[in-house]
């Protein structure tokens, strides 16, 4: 089938996307600048995982839905926000469950599914020099060196892989040509041609008035639908007449325009969260997101959940620290001081509870990450012996503020740490019951692991950041246990002001008394580093950019005696030099704003990096990126594109933003926004302090007044 047929054919919105991308890829090769190319690029991978999976659910729900197995799978994917990984992750799981059904519509997707990677996909080979040439997440430069190579996208073993590999990182503000995103045009536009048996049925809605035809650039009205269709939901129907329609529905909806401006759009909607308390939909053309009550699909979404009943079956719930360790000790400097009282601590077990307290930025969750990797948590393939640490790090990214996700990583990691059977593993984490956890299942977790030690071997519970740990539940710090076994010691810190206290992480950890606590020397609170501490800083980062950049420099990394001291400078805060200046200096260093060579490059202090990057950024859309920081300096939780898109375009309704739109638009801020897959938030609090000042938490206003 030609790529004109597929464009003219497929369901809508593959057809439209497929044909945008082969428009704006065409007059990328005439020579003219086309900065949509990427997205485009990743709006119809999204489409089409969309529609594959929602066909792949519907088909195994008609078939009865008795395998407990895909039953969790299809629930626990749908239960949370879907990105391409997981639409895809899910496509694959159903096809590999249903190829022994004789489903003709799923063989051909689990063969389209399973096409592996061309040998010559962009990125597979270095090039050799380069001339200038157009990036995506960075200024044009003259490049002389070897050519940049997606760093994920290579490594993939698969053409959608690749696809959704090469989309993260430009999402994530990773700098890729231009050039190859035009290559992976190719490959994406034979991975749809895989899909073409989508082109064999009509994608149809029957509406009180007639119907429309799903197809093309637009739904376009019908003259007649078949009236066994039922209403308001997008069918499937064969374009032979041979089999039967079967319907998409809830997974996907239409929705008839009225009324004037966006709603006067007809529009197909795709499932983008589909937990019953929080049911919504996306569009690809319109930059709004609505809900189930809205599309009428509420009750419908709960008949599809009672189909297809999911058993709570345990899963390893041990979380993977790796990337935030790898980041917090990048150039992990000095601390030596700091690291011996610790392990003193451990030795010596003054206390049940070792605490770190740090002035804000200071660096205490850099500390545990040095901790995690002098003592990395043990692996049933890795077995450990001697003292057995367990890790958990707070924070708003993949519910490490929930005390129950909380819990059941650390009893993952000391059931692994002692080697408990899979049987014995299973019992201690099949529930997520906050009150057991808590009242009994975690502590007696404790206890039975500290009896598995050797006498003088010690069980290590150290958790980050309690000041971060408050969500939607109790907090964190509230179901530390109020008494551990003599071989077992906590290790937690968090985050004080001036006077060295907490009141909100204070009240909420009440339950464990003052002489069970013990203040670790050199963190009470945790202060700035030594001047020697800044020198070994600046070489490190000097010597990785020339790493980077495969140089062999000619002098030593030792820092240039005007750059030291005008960092130094800067970089003063109470007690030594401020690690989260360094931290910045660092990221300048990356994207060249900053010259380690040239004191005249060095921000005068954080405040002042801050504005400088604040004044560069773009101001496309009247100020819409700023507008977008803003926004997350007043959200509590994560942002997304959608949910972004719909603040923006409520702000402004004459001039739109799409998902794809807000995407694009940070792009632009870079390393400001840390990532938890498609969910985003600033890189850290002292910048939004910069952005909104200090934002009172009610919890904190009424924790004063008591």
């Amino acid at each position: 089938m030609t790529v004109d047929e597929l464009i003219r054919l497929m369901p809508y919105p593959l057809g439209w996307k497929l044909g945008t991308l082969v428009r704006d890829s065409q007059r990328f090769d005439d020579g003219e600048p086309v900065p949509q190319l990427p997205f485009d690029l990743f709006a119809l991978v999204s489409a089409l995982l969309r529609t594959t999976t929602i066909v792949l659910v519907q088909q195994y729900v008609s078939t009865g839905g008795t395998d407990a197995e895909i039953n969790r799978l299809i629930v626990e994917a749908l239960g949370q926000a879907l990105v391409d990984e997981k639409w895809l992750q899910l496509a694959r799981s159903l096809t590999a469950r249903l190829k022994t059904r004789k489903l003709p519509l799923v063989d051909a997707l689990d063969i389209a599914l399973k096409a592996v990677a061309l040998e010559s996909a962009p990125g597979r080979s270095k090039g050799g020099k380069e001339r200038r040439v157009e990036a995506i997440g960075g200024a044009d430069v003259e490049r002389t060196q070897k050519r940049f190579v997606p760093r994920l996208a290579v490594k993939a073993k698969n053409d959608l892989d690749y696809l959704i590999a090469l989309r993260n990182e430009v999402i994530h503000g990773e700098r890729v040509e231009l050039a190859y995103i035009r290559d992976a045009v190719t490959v994406a536009t034979e991975v749809v041609g895989r899909f073409e048996v989508f082109a064999r049925y009509r994608l149809v809605v029957r509406t009180v008035d007639s119907g429309y035809a799903l197809e093309g650039d637009l739904p376009t009205p019908l003259a007649a639908v078949d009236t066994s269709l039922p209403l308001d939901e997008p069918c499937l129907v064969p374009r032979d007449g041979a089999g039967a329609w079967f319907s998409l529905s809830p997974l996907m909806r239409f929705r008839q325009g009225t009324g004037a401006g966006q709603l006067s759009i007809d529009e197909l909607f795709f499932l983008n969260a589909g937990a019953i308390e929080r049911l919504s939909y996306i569009a690809f053309r319109l930059p709004e997101h609505l809900d189930a009550k809205s599309l009428g699909s509420y009750e419908a979404f709960r008949e599809l959940m009672k189909k297809i009943p999911a058993p709570e079956l345990p899963t390893d719930p041990r979380l993977d620290f790796a990337a935030l360790v790898a980041g917090s000790t990048r150039f992990f400097v000095g601390r030596e001081g700091v690291l011996a009282a610790v392990e003193s601590a451990v030795r010596e077990r003054p206390a049940p509870y070792a605490v770190v307290r740090a002035l804000p930025g200071m660096g205490k969750t850099s500390l545990l990450a040095r901790l995690h990797q002098l003592h990395p948590p043990a692996r049933v393939s890795d077995p450990r012996h001697g003292d057995r640490w367990c890790f958990h790090f707070c924070g708003n990214t993949d519910g490490r503020n929930s005390p129950v996700v909380m819990m059941r990583s650390l009893m993952a990691q000391a059931c692994d740490a002692v080697d408990f059977d899979v049987n014995k593993r299973n019992n201690y984490l099949k529930s997520t019951d906050l009150k057991e956890l808590r009242d009994g299942i975690f502590p007696g977790l404790i206890a039975e692991v500290a009896k598995q030690l050797k006498e003088g071997e010690r069980l290590v519970l150290a958790v980050d950041a309690l000041d971060e740990g408050f969500g939607s539940e109790d907090p964190i710090a509230s179901v530390l246990p109020r008494v551990l076994p003599d071989n077992a010691i906590a290790i937690v810190s968090w985050r004080v002001d001036e006077s060295n206290t907490n009141a909100r992480v204070e009240e909420a950890s009440r339950q464990v008394e003052a002489s069970a606590r013990h203040a670790i020397d050199g963190a009470d609170p945790l202060r700035g580093l030594t001047r020697q501490n800044v020198a070994d800083f600046i070489a490190h980062v000097r010597h990785a950019r020339a790493e980077a950049a495969d140089e062999t420099p000619l002098s030593e990394f030792a820092p240039v005696d005007v750059v030291l001291d005008a960092v130094w400078q800067a970089a003063q805060a109470q007690g030594g030099a401020d690690p989260f200046y360094l931290r910045f200096l660092a990221q300048g260093a990356d994207t060249g704003t900053i010259d380690l060579e040239r004191a005249e490059s060095i921000p005068q202090s954080l405040d002042d990096a801050f504005e400088d990057t604040w004044l560069a950024l773009p101001t496309d859309h009247d100020f819409a990126l700023q507008r977008l920081l803003l926004y997350l300096g007043i959200l509590r939780e994560p942002g997304t594109d959608p949910l972004l898109s719909e603040l923006l375009t409520r702000e402004r309704p004459e001039h739109p933003l799409r998902p794809d739109d807000i995407a694009g638009l940070r792009i632009a801020a870079g390393k400001l926004l840390a990532y938890d897959g498609d969910r985003y938030t600033l890189f850290h609090d002292r910048f939004r302090r910069f952005l909104v000042g200090e934002q009172k938490d009610p919890l904190d206003v009424a924790l004063a007044a008591q």
